[in-house]
């Protein structure tokens, strides 16, 4: 279930890109930055936590030892 909805989330961002536009998806870039380091280590963080979450659920062999 967990992968199905990363698909969506993903898919669904790949297809609002073109109506995001360059210029907007700039300010929103810039937006990100301006918050500094520690705010971009957290949020590396939190895709890092949900990258291992991924993998946790796509690797079931490893969970049944």
């Amino acid at each position: 279930m967990v992968i199905r909805i990363a698909g969506v989330v993903v898919f669904t961002a790949g297809l609002a890109l073109p109506w995001i536009g360059h210029e907007r998806l700039r300010r929103m870039f810039d937006w990100w930055a301006a918050h500094g380091a520690n705010a971009m280590r957290a949020i590396g963080a939190v895709v890092l936590v949900g990258g291992l979450v991924l993998s946790y659920a796509l690797l079931p062999a490893l969970r049944s030892g």
